[in-house]
């Protein structure tokens, strides 16, 4: 399970950096947020699986 929450950790670091080499005007912190709740949801889907069998 912990092996799972670090490649979606590693897949929202991979959309932070690649919004950064971009140079797009959109914030930061958007970007951030929006790479948060990406890897909160596959975390949950995950989970909920887990629980499921």
């Amino acid at each position: 399970m912990k092996d799972k929450r670090e490649k979606a950790r590693r897949m929202a670091e991979q959309l932070i950096s690649e919004e950064k080499s971009r140079g797009k005007p959109r914030s930061m912190l958007t970007t951030y947020l929006i790479a948060v709740i990406v890897g909160l949801a596959i975390w949950a889907a995950l989970y909920y699986l887990w629980l499921a069998f």
